[in-house]
C-alpha cells in the first residue's frame, strides 16, 4: 500500500520542525550560561537560564498535551510556536538591556515551546497507516538528531551578529 503524499509532506514538516525546535533549544543550552555570566550580578547564577528553560519544558509537556486534545494539534502547536516567539524576543530584550531576570523569563517561554515541541512525534503517529506509523516517528525523531550538527553551527554563525552590543564591556 502506498503512502499518501499529504501523510509523507505531513511527516517531512513535522521532522522540520522538530529539527528547527531543537536547534533553538540546542542554542540556548550552549549559550545561556555564558550569556547568564554576563548579565548576572553574581556569577553562582550563570546557569539558571538553562535551569529555568528545563523548567518551562517540565511545566508545558503535559498541559500541552491536555490542550491539543481538547482543541487539536494544529491549533496547540500554533500556541507553541507563538510561546516560543515570545520567549525568543524576549531573551533578546533581555540581552539588548542587559536584563538577567527578563532574560531568564524569555529562556522560561523557550522551554514551554519546546514541551509543546515534544508532541511532533506524537503527532507523527496519529496521521500515518499502520505500515507507515514507525517510520514517521523515526523520522520526526531524525530531525531532532539533524539538529545536533544545525544548533552549534548556528551559534557559531551568527556569534558576531550582535558582537559590539552584547560584549560584556557594553552590557555592564
Amino acid at each position: 500500500m502506498a503512502i499518501a503524499p499529504a501523510t509523507r509532506r505531513t511527516v517531512l514538516l513535522l521532522a522540520l520542525c522538530q529539527a528547527l525546535a531543537m536547534t533553538g533549544a540546542s542554542i540556548v543550552a550552549t549559550t545561556a550560561s555564558i550569556i547568564g555570566s554576563i548579565l548576572a550580578s553574581d556569577r553562582a547564577l550563570s546557569t539558571l537560564p538553562i535551569a529555568v528553560q528545563m523548567t518551562g519544558l517540565m511545566s508545558a509537556t503535559i498541559p500541552a498535551a491536555l490542550l491539543m486534545a481538547r482543541i487539536g494539534r494544529r491549533g496547540g502547536f500554533w500556541l507553541g510556536t507563538a510561546l516560543g516567539a515570545i520567549g525568543a524576543a524576549t531573551a533578546a530584550v533581555a540581552v539588548f538591556h542587559a536584563d538577567f531576570p527578563l532574560f531568564c523569563a524569555g529562556t522560561f517561554l523557550l522551554g514551554a515551546y519546546n514541551g509543546f515541541a515534544q508532541q511532533y512525534r506524537f503527532a507523527a503517529s496519529e496521521i500515518a497507516d499502520e505500515a507507515f506509523r514507525s517510520k514517521a516517528i523515526s523520522l520526526v525523531l531524525a530531525g531532532g538528531v539533524a539538529s545536533a550538527v544545525f544548533g552549534p553551527e548556528t551559534a557559531k554563525w551568527s556569534s558576531n551578529l550582535f558582537a559590539r552590543r552584547c560584549s560584556p564591556a557594553a552590557t555592564r
